[in-house]
């Protein structure tokens, strides 16, 4: 990429400006044919050619790498121009040769770094005498000692645990060699063992004594269990022995004084001969579980983390409630009838008829349910990879690598178009984002859609659907420029072969050898992957995020819900994902992710050699397919008498253009890439939309470069029983106009909806456009910079494979509803958005009574409505299936409990301390 011509002290010659990156050259190459560019971009354009489609970016003739020659008088040239420092913002009067800036701003004082108290940006010179003074900065160092003084303790007394724990376990392993020595003489000794046994244990065993109930019990079981180690007196009954011990463990194991006397008696107790193979396995349980109790009692004390731990729990198993394991109830109920005696029975001795054995089956080598808590240590999303960091990587040769062919042209022009502006964007977000200390995450690009549906591809260059193309380069790009390492794949053939096909034996694997940290991928490859995985898809389906451009609602996502829904149940639901695993292209529901995407605009510093004309007297036709002009022709002509040139950039022949009543006077320029369609909008002062496509890029693109947008209402709107588009949709929202996101939230004067078979209301906004100053603003989350951040704080903070406070629970805002309102719409009217993982926060009978809802009942049921209230008979609802929480839903008659939080202005996606 060239050098920016703002350094530039004087205007520099448009003869010295590369035709790619619109900057200064930099190392210039000159072609064959004469025309001249930086190394670089010479380098990227011919790399994201098809080897055959390597030509020149002017003139467009062949063109060859090694022919092209540098221009060593030029490039001197050009590093003997003067320039300013970059930091003259910053007070640096200093102007010198191109050719010593770099060596320059390495020890530039006015260079800005961040004061690591106050985060204010202080010129280089000055830091060190600002941070001298700065009080934040003190108060962080004097927080920093204490801290540091805590942790020191903390570490201290920790260690002193590990002691401890490492005394009782060579204990442990000293009675282990006891007992071996002990069973070698036993045969000899054993009439003798049993008559001193008999006498010592009369003195030391107590019959009519409540063992389990006082500290003393401890230690007298300790005492004569050790004694009679390999030869329980035979007038002892073990299964009260087995009784006291877990009631000393039930009682004891969670107080501090006691919980090493108790884990000696268990581990005592499990080295003797005196109980059954089931009742060894609970002791050896017991004990697993108290270590996990000890350790959590340690860190509830010193570092203030909430357990919701009983004793009880440690040795008996209840059905796990958890947000994040929605299905397990049901698997564990249909467990039995998935039997399958190779892979339960033979390898992983799942005992059918210990629910603690299938939770421990469906949790350890399935992840259908929560890990039990005596059981973290086997959690399998708790495996620490090692990762690499995360660095920012702007050498884009590596990512073109992976589209090769001519089937995946757009797709490389796409990204070599925008990658200037993910570069800028990378930049800018740098200065007020932390990049530091991210980890590289591993993660699978598959675009099964693309692959499968040859038209996506293969249509791009002839005015097929490009959406959903663009959005996916767009977030490559941005997951590529972040530092992450990419898999691409189109086809199920190219996904890593462990997602895809089971092991040999036909169980589910143990351990994960796929090593990824994420799944990019539609709808189609979530159905494709969780066919093909078969007993592994659990443990893959929560790293799935599916582009969804439409959105998925509760009713659909979930495959058993029972109630009717209008127009019926969807081919394309029943994943049964959590909504905020869908992402969408608007943000049309806050159930899913709004991913969005990224509308290229012309840079400042291009717009200043733009050949745009200083007024824009032309409109710009929304419709590339002949068809959707069909009926149109009065309200084509109507703009006509505004605007005296009618532009278009329409696909199909000229015979199939007249078919559909395309107007003689409408200038075509067929289908064009986006530098062109670019010129277009600059010189246009209108964009009109005729209906379809159906919520696409394209009307944000027009606002980028400031152009109006003419937005088709529908009357009535649209939706899954009216509309053959939607019907198939999972989602039951109303579609009100072509582009509902630039209606809502962009609006009049730059969004003007409208009816546009009432040409009197189409002639009235067309006045108000010609006679509007302002030019149109898009708004920030669709800027490269938005959806950047956006991705990074997905990636970064998204998590549903184990729990995660992003976004904090701190930004949670409880909201009632109005009668018959959805939670959307109860939250923005306090200017806040719906956040539905909070939902189960709320999902309580306190909540109903801090509402002050006078519940006649209180029922559990799966509803998209829950936690809410029926004003007809005042029964109150609360959610027995996560997967159905819902922002969107609402019905008459009932009053609702909202989860809110606040948003950014213009980026929605994300709260205020996000």
């Amino acid at each position: 990429m060239g050098y920016k011509t703002s350094i530039f002290v004087t205007q520099v010659d448009r003869n010295l400006l590369c035709g790619v990156c619109a900057g200064v050259f930099k190392k210039p190459l000159v072609t064959h044919c004469g025309h001249t560019y930086c190394q670089e971009c010479l380098e990227y354009w011919l790399s994201a050619a098809s080897h055959g489609d390597q030509t020149c970016p002017v003139c467009r003739r062949d063109v060859n790498l090694s022919k092209a020659a540098p221009v060593l008088a030029l490039r001197g040239f050009i590093e003997g121009l003067s320039v300013e420092c970059e930091n003259a913002v910053n007070g640096c009067t200093m102007v010198l040769n191109l050719g010593d800036l770099e060596s320059h701003l390495k020890n530039c004082g006015y260079t800005l770094v961040e004061c690591s108290g106050c985060d204010e940006m202080i010129s280089q010179s000055k830091i060190h005498e600002h941070e001298s003074k700065c009080v934040k900065l003190n108060k962080t160092s004097v927080f920093n000692g204490r801290v540091e003084a805590e942790i020191s303790a903390i570490q201290n007394e920790l260690s002193k645990t590990k002691k401890s724990l490492q005394i009782s376990e060579e204990t442990v392993r000293r009675l282990q060699r006891s007992l071996r020595d002990l069973r070698v003489r036993k045969r000899v000794r054993v009439n003798h063992s049993t008559a001193m046994h008999s006498e010592d244990f009369d003195l030391a065993w107590d019959s009519e004594y409540s063992y389990g109930y006082s500290p003393r019990s401890i230690a007298h079981l300790s005492s004569f269990i050790s004694r009679f180690l390999i030869n329980k007196p035979p007038y002892v009954d073990p299964e009260r022995i087995f009784t006291c011990l877990k009631r000393c463990f039930d009682y004891y194991h969670n107080c501090a004084a006691f919980w090493q006397d108790v884990h000696m008696l268990l581990a005592t107790a499990s080295a003797s001969d005196w109980f059954t193979e089931s009742q060894r396995e609970t002791l050896d349980t017991c004990q697993e579980g108290g270590r996990q109790t000890i350790a959590k009692s340690f860190l509830k004390a010193h570092i203030d983390v909430p357990t919701n731990l009983s004793a009880q729990s440690l040795v008996t198993c209840d059905i796990p409630q958890d947000p994040l394991f929605p299905l397990c109830s049901m698997k564990i109920k249909g467990f039995n009838a998935t039997w399958d005696q190779k892979c339960h029975g033979e390898k992983y001795k799942v005992d059918p008829n210990s629910l603690c054995s299938v939770i421990q089956y469906l949790s350890e080598i399935q992840a259908w349910c929560p890990v039990l808590p005596w059981r973290l240590h086997r959690n399998p999303f708790d495996v620490v990879t090692e990762r690499q960091k995360a660095t920012i990587q702007t050498n884009l040769s590596a990512l073109l690598d992976k589209f090769e062919g001519d089937r995946y042209s757009w797709i490389r022009k796409r990204i070599l178009g925008t990658w200037p502006h993910w570069i800028r964007a990378i930049e800018e977000l740098g200065l007020r984002a932390n990049f530091y200390g991210r980890k590289r995450k591993k993660i699978l690009i598959y675009m099964s859609g693309m692959g499968e549906h040859k038209f996506f591809l293969d249509g791009a260059f002839m005015g097929g659907p490009l959406g959903e193309l663009a959005q996916w380069c767009d977030l490559i790009s941005a997951l590529y420029i972040l530092g992450h390492d990419l898999t691409i794949s189109f086809h199920v053939e190219d996904v890593p072969s462990s997602l895809v096909h089971p092991a040999s034996d036909g169980c589910a694997r143990q351990t994960m050898e796929d090593g990824l940290d994420l799944i990019f991928t539609d709808i189609m490859g979530v159905m494709i992957l969780a066919v093909q995985s078969g007993p592994d898809y659990s443990r893959h389906k929560c790293k799935l995020r599916a582009l969804d451009s439409f959105g998925t609602d509760a009713e659909f996502n979930y495959k058993h819900y029972k109630e009717e829904t209008p127009g019926g149940r969807s081919v394309w639901g029943d994943l049964d994902l959590q909504l905020a695993q869908f992402m969408t292209m608007y943000p049309h529901s806050p159930d899913n992710s709004f991913l969005g995407f990224a509308v290229p605009r012309r840079s400042q510093e291009n717009k200043m050699f733009s050949k745009r004309p200083k007024t824009r007297q032309a409109a710009l036709v929304y419709g590339k397919d002949p068809s959707f002009w069909e009926g149109y022709a009065n309200y084509i002509n109507t703009v006509k008498k505004y605007f005296s040139d009618v532009h278009a950039t329409l696909g199909g022949t000229s015979e199939s253009q007249r078919h559909y009543g395309v107007p003689e006077y409408v200038i075509n320029h067929g289908i064009v890439n986006i530098t062109m369609l670019i010129d277009l909008l600059e010189s246009s002062k209108v964009f009109v939309g005729l209906g379809q496509p159906f919520e696409g890029p394209a009307a944000l693109e027009a606002l980028a470069n400031g152009c109006f947008f003419l937005n088709p209402k529908y009357v009535p709107p649209l939706d899954r029983t009216n509309a053959d588009f939607f019907a198939g949709k999972p989602l039951n929202r109303k579609i009100t106009s072509q582009n509902p996101y630039a209606e809502v939230f962009v609006g009049k004067p730059f969004v003007q909806t409208v009816d546009i078979n009432n040409l009197t209301e189409v002639e009235e906004a067309l006045q108000e456009i010609i006679n509007t100053k302002e030019e149109p603003h898009l708004p920030y989350e669709f800027t490269h910079v938005g959806m950047l951040e956006r991705v990074n704080v997905y990636v970064e903070n998204q998590d549903f494979c184990k729990p995660t406070n992003w976004p904090p629970m701190s930004e949670l805002k409880m909201i009632l509803g109005g009668e018959g309102e959805a939670c959307v719409k109860a939250c923005l009217k306090k200017q806040l958005t719906c956040e539905p993982k909070f939902f189960p926060s709320l999902n309580t009978k306190e909540t109903l009574e801090r509402v002050r809802f006078r519940c006649k009942s209180t029922v559990f049921r799966e509803s998209i409505l829950a936690p809410s209230m029926n004003i007809a008979d005042n029964t109150c609802l609360l959610q027995s299936q996560p997967l159905l929480f819902s922002c969107r839903a609402a019905k008459p008659g009932v009053v609702r409990v909202c989860p809110c939080r606040s948003y950014r202005k213009e980026q929605v996606a994300l709260c205020e301390s996000c």
